[in-house]
């Protein structure tokens, strides 16, 4: 998965766990949203489980932090991380 296609997924995500009733702009990094799910802060426990459930991860605890909703970019780039993680994984579960 590239950085734009787990990007594209992260602003459809978004645009369901908010109802559909908050309209943003993806040049932007879409900060202005993450700084309102991240004012909630249940509502942004819930918005890192909806993330980990639909891409199948799990993030460290010390991902989790400020920076973590700083932008999408951001978090794009630490489930492409883990999304990677995975493929290294199972494929060292296959060599043996």
């Amino acid at each position: 998965m590239t950085i734009d296609s787990i990007k594209k997924q992260l602003y459809e995500l978004t645009e369901t766990f908010l109802d559909g009733s908050f309209e943003f702009s993806k040049d932007g990094e879409g900060r202005s949203v993450l700084h309102i799910i991240l004012s909630d802060s249940i509502q942004a426990v819930n918005f890192v489980a909806l993330i980990e459930n639909e891409f199948e991860i799990e993030f460290d605890d010390e991902e989790i932090d400020l920076d973590f909703f700083l932008s999408f970019d951001r978090i794009a780039q630490l489930i492409k991380g883990h999304l990677e993680q995975k493929v290294l994984s199972s494929q060292g579960d296959n060599f043996f």
